[in-house]
């Protein structure tokens, strides 16, 4: 039986040096996660950090030979997980955004995207009725 992909946006206060904003696409599976960092006000300075997958299992051969990379996932509800992920792909994405809905829709349908590429696809693609 599928789940449903569920799509949540995180923001934790990193104080002086702005706010962290995570787009977070969750399911069965696991969970691909965008994260960005924005100044204080959110219109000037922008850093795109990482878009990370967190895997319930182990997606490669070096994952098999290998620990959790975390034992306690805070995307995967406590459970451990193997993650891995790219700063320029986080670079390449920030780029499509563009303050609007429009852009933020390109976000979440190219986590979509990356979501079925690494973590396989027989989740429901509907994530919360519209990505």
């Amino acid at each position: 039986m599928s789940q449903e992909l569920t799509k949540t946006i995180q923001m934790v206060d990193n104080g002086a040096h702005g706010t962290r904003r995570m787009y977070v696409l969750k399911g069965r599976r696991g969970a691909m996660v965008f994260t960005v960092m924005v100044d204080r006000d959110f219109s000037t300075k922008t850093l795109p950090l990482g878009i990370d997958y967190h895997s319930r299992v182990p997606l490669n051969e070096y994952q098999k030979e290998s620990e959790p990379s975390q034992d306690h996932c805070a995307f995967l509800d406590g459970a451990a997980c193997w993650c891995d992920g790219s700063s320029l792909a986080a670079d390449e994405l920030w780029r499509i955004y563009d303050g609007t809905v429009q852009g933020e829709h390109a976000i979440w349908s190219k986590l979509l995207e990356w979501y079925h590429a690494h973590l396989g696809t027989d989740d429901n693609a509907d994530a919360g009725g519209g990505i």
